[in-house]
């Protein structure tokens, strides 16, 4: 398939007609999308400061207008479990000695109202919980009991599934391991594989929609590493059902992007974009055609809303109206196919296929 366009281009400030050549291979497939996400933390939950008013129009545009459907619902370990353990048995579980409060609220007042404006659009919501363990304080350190103990670390997710299931009929997609694992922490490739021998059968039996994120670490690179040390581990993949990254360091626009989708490829397993600062454009492109991921995600809300002062109202950066572009336009189930044009070094494309209808994405970016 090949489309005429009359692109609108800027040389040097100056305002030029050309005729620009698009060609669409619907022949040639990728990857499935399956969803945008955002982080339901900042400036979402109740203690950013942001008035309730304010948080539902945000999630209204997020929704509504940018196109998200789903969630990264971030889990503090001092707000779960208390430091001491609940015993010393990892198939019983103390429930009084979980703390609640922090996750009833994010579940009330966050998680509940998205899950409920993406369903009314007749979409599905997606979830994953995300906990951190960073030694530098910012969410808690892992104690030596859940560490060096593959059950305990087991009944520690296990019991938050059981309570988010029986207290708002909430389950998540994808349960992580340790977000940024190796990152200040000590989830390294072999405590993480240990941490999904334990956990994976369990939440088969139990849960049997949820399957084990990863390995959601910090560099392109670092996450190669993690996939590559456990690629031959059979107790390991079957429990997997994404294989996700966040871009910093220097590798936001790494190749090593399309060695993850591969080995994904190969074990039926999608991949996802699910952190990075800073994000533009630029990064969406890359994260869709290099790494071909089906889940890609926003973390940070200033990198594409500005709230006033007061916090009254807000304003959408430059930035969100270049991702607005594709979100709202390429929904859930649609396929990317081939797509390029005939000044590649000025004039990019992206194309997608649903339901029998093209969608095209055209940037001008010489300018």
């Amino acid at each position: 398939m090949r489309i005429a366009a009359v692109m609108f281009l800027f040389l040097f400030g100056i305002p030029v007609y050309a005729g620009i050549s698009v060609k669409i291979n619907t022949g040639t497939t990728y990857q499935t999308i399956l969803g945008w996400n955002i982080d339901g933390q900042y400036p979402l939950a109740v203690d950013s400061g942001n008035p309730a008013m304010l948080r539902s129009q945000l999630m209204d545009l997020m929704v509504n207008d940018l196109g998200m459907t789903g969630v990264r619902w971030e889990v503090d370990r001092r707000e779960w479990e208390d430091a001491v353990n609940d015993n010393d048995d990892p198939d019983s579980i103390n429930w009084s000695s979980f703390i609640t409060t922090s996750l009833d609220t994010t579940a009330r007042d966050v998680i509940l109202p998205l899950k409920q404006k993406v369903e009314a659009r007749g979409e599905p919501f997606n979830l994953y919980i995300s906990p951190s363990f960073f030694d530098f304080g910012s969410s808690g350190t892992a104690p030596s009991w859940m560490l060096n103990n593959p059950g305990e670390y087991a009944e520690w997710a296990i019991a938050f599934l059981t309570y988010i299931k029986n207290t708002y009929n909430i389950l998540p997609n994808y349960y992580v391991i340790c977000n940024e694992a190796g990152n200040g922490n000590d989830f390294s490739s072999a405590v993480a594989g240990r941490m999904i021998k334990a956990l994976g059968p369990k939440l088969n039996t139990l849960f049997p929609g949820v399957k084990i994120q990863f390995p959601e670490c910090t560099r392109v690179d670092v996450a190669l590493i993690y996939i590559k040390n456990l690629q031959n581990n059979p107790d390991i993949w079957p429990y997997v059902g994404l294989i996700s990254y966040h871009p910093y360091f220097e590798t936001e626009l790494s190749p090593l992007k399309a060695d993850i989708y591969n080995f994904g490829l190969k074990k039926g397993i999608p991949t996802a974009m699910t952190e990075f600062m800073s994000i533009k454009f630029n990064h969406l492109y890359h994260d869709l055609t290099v790494g071909n991921t089906s889940y890609w995600g926003i973390y940070t809300f200033s990198d594409i809303i500005t709230i006033n002062k007061s916090k009254t109202s807000f304003s959408m950066n430059a930035e969100y109206w270049n991702l607005r572009q594709v979100m709202p336009y390429v929904r859930p189930g649609a396929v990317r196919v081939e797509a390029s044009t005939d000044t590649p070094s000025d004039v990019r494309a992206l194309a997608f296929v649903k339901n029998g209808k093209v969608t095209l994405v055209v940037q001008n970016y010489a300018n």
